[in-house]
């Protein structure tokens, strides 16, 4: 596969992840760029030398237009050399959130199909209720369900560690996984084995 194929494919599957309100390429590149100090201080380099450049002859006012195309031409730069890579981080952003938030709500469909079979005798009548059974539908479904809830967490970690790259305040409905995987995990802790 050609380079180009498998770029076309990134955005193509990219586009196959959750959508998170506000992220986009470049609301998150003119934030990165607003937030960025070492930026900051070379604009003000760049204003600082308006004065030497009058000293050599240039006129005020060439030297203030000189001074803010710089300062767009940095920025524009900037803003080109950022942008695959933020748009990379997007991408990443969106599986990963994807991938927490269906799993998360996969388990009350799990937790339901496990109360459901450990409730089931193990047999059809006359059998007797057999409680190690029960006590094995109940380990194995906290194995799924720990399992599940691991993938969440790597995923939410993932996706909060790239917001947090990116300068991307995250929105309440992406930080109420996190409540909602800590409330899980509780609710799994009490489950013995």
């Amino acid at each position: 596969m050609s380079l180009e194929a498998q770029e076309k494919a990134v955005i193509e599957l990219g586009s196959l992840g959750e959508d998170i309100p506000n992220l986009n390429a470049d609301a998150v590149i003119e934030n990165i760029i607003n937030k960025d100090e070492a930026l900051d201080k070379y604009l003000v380099m760049i204003d600082s030398a308006k004065t030497e450049k009058i000293e050599r002859g240039m006129t005020k006012k060439d030297a203030d237009e000189a001074a803010e195309e710089e300062k767009k031409k940095a920025i524009e730069d900037i803003k080109k050399s950022l942008k695959p890579q933020v748009e990379e981080d997007i991408i990443k952003m969106k599986q990963e959130y994807k991938t927490a938030k269906e799993a998360l709500d996969s388990i009350p469909t799990e937790v339901t199909a496990t109360v459901i079979t450990a409730t089931l005798p193990a047999a059809l009548p006359p059998a007797v209720p057999n409680p190690i059974y029960t006590l094995g539908i109940a380990l194995q479904a906290k194995k799924t369900l720990s399992k599940v809830l691991n993938i969440v967490l790597s995923s939410l970690t993932n996706v909060i560690i790239l917001a947090n790259k990116l300068k991307f305040e995250l929105p309440s409905a992406v930080l109420n996984l996190v409540e909602k995987l800590s409330t899980v995990t509780n609710l799994l802790s009490l489950i013995p084995g």
